[in-house]
């Protein structure tokens, strides 16, 4: 950022940077916190935060929100600073609909600071959404943040009916501790899944890393996958990949490792990395050679390339919510699944981690006082939960 140029206002100080904005507001109740406000492209303080955090989440880089912002989304951070440290705060992604209706979106936030109380976080939270006039504010919490998930309802935030957007699939997940030696993480796979890795790499299956070039080929084979399961990918746009690419490659939080047979890339993997996470993003494949398992191989090749290059956790991404229950509590891993993604990917040995409930806070007193006289019931009904999705599809860009 350039240099600032102070302008006065009531109770707040605004820098304006090359038409990006930062404010600086005193904690009304603790004189010696600061709320830090940024709107711009780009936040390395924040980011930095971010990536050094127990729980570090790429949704909640400033690098994210810059993205998202090609596709109508306006990100805004808040972060609490106390003699110079931060502790806590939160991105925001607030989508306007038909200049009517301002919805705000916390994807995997706020992050916190062990040891610090959410309601300092939350309270500023509230702050900004009302100051950004939004109707409606959904959360999805980050991984580990029980004391978060405890004080929110003190603050006014309850968990979200199905109906109000967004929809989330992934609210559990698998986690490979790295620390373990790479013999312990083969031998920690399912029996059929080493095989199946064993059978693909004596087969000829090739792994090698890719670069920018390989995002065209990562699209092709991304889209193939989704026709074939009669999806489409929970993207915004074609371009969403390259841009994020752009962003996060010069800070190294994204990588590619391909499949190939011969000259013929057949399957492709795309890693987030960032703190001591490396993540399972997304996928491509042609749907060719099964018989050669490349997606067990690539899997497998991505866990160890992670454990070779340092990262300490690594994420599948994604189980149903109801396996994962039934599971912790106790169903035998023999019996039926709901999803076959949750079975395939429990054969990589991660341990299950069902993630917090999604939550949603209303600026407007007046709804939040509906909503506790029963309105919340209405919401949950079939057709209403019908209604609010056609209308999010319609209007919105998806939120991943």
């Amino acid at each position: 950022m350039g240099k600032g140029v102070k302008r006065k206002t009531t109770g707040v100080r605004i820098l304006k940077y090359n038409n990006e904005t930062s404010q600086t507001q005193i904690d009304p109740k603790h004189p010696d916190i600061q709320w830090i406000i940024t709107a711009g492209a780009q936040d390395l303080v924040w980011d930095d935060f971010v990536s050094q955090h127990f729980d570090p989440q790429p949704e909640q880089t400033s690098a994210w929100g810059d993205v998202r912002s090609h596709w109508g989304w306006k990100p805004t951070r808040i972060y609490l600073k106390q003699d110079g440290v931060i502790l806590g705060g939160a991105q925001i992604q607030e989508f306007v609909i038909k200049k009517i209706l301002r919805v705000g979106y916390i994807s995997r936030g706020p992050l916190i600071a062990e040891g610090v109380d959410p309601l300092l976080v939350l309270r500023a939270i509230k702050w900004l959404a009302r100051k950004l006039r939004l109707s409606y504010v959904a959360v999805s919490p980050p991984y580990f943040c029980e004391p978060l998930v405890k004080a929110m309802p003190t603050a006014g935030f309850q968990i979200r009916p199905d109906a109000l957007p967004p929809s989330v699939w992934h609210q559990a997940t698998f986690l490979i501790d790295l620390k373990a030696d790479l013999d312990t993480l083969f031998a920690n796979l399912r029996y059929t899944t080493r095989n199946n890795v064993r059978r693909g790499l004596r087969s000829g299956l090739e792994v090698v890393s890719g670069s920018e070039k390989d995002l065209i080929v990562f699209n092709e084979l991304m889209n193939s996958i989704c026709v074939r399961r009669g999806t489409h990918p929970n993207l915004p746009g074609v371009d969403f990949v390259p841009k994020l690419w752009s962003r996060f490659a010069p800070r190294g939080w994204i990588h590619l490792l391909l499949i190939r047979y011969g000259t013929e890339t057949i399957s492709i993997r795309l890693i987030l990395t960032i703190g001591k996470y490396a993540r399972a993003w997304r996928i491509g494949w042609s749907g060719k050679y099964t018989k050669l398992f490349p997606n067990d191989v690539l899997n497998w090749e991505t866990i160890r390339w992670a454990k070779e290059h340092g990262f300490e956790k690594f994420d599948l991404l994604g189980a149903d919510r109801r396996d994962a229950e039934e599971l912790l509590n106790g169903r035998a891993a023999s019996e039926p699944y709901h999803c076959n993604i949750t079975f395939y990917k429990a054969g990589f040995g991660g341990k299950l981690v069902l993630l917090p409930n999604e939550y949603c806070y209303f600026p407007n007193p007046i709804l939040r006082w509906c909503m506790k006289l029963g309105l919340i019931k209405v919401l949950e009904t079939k057709w209403f939960t019908g209604f609010t999705r056609l209308l999010y599809r319609k209007f919105v860009p998806r939120t991943q």
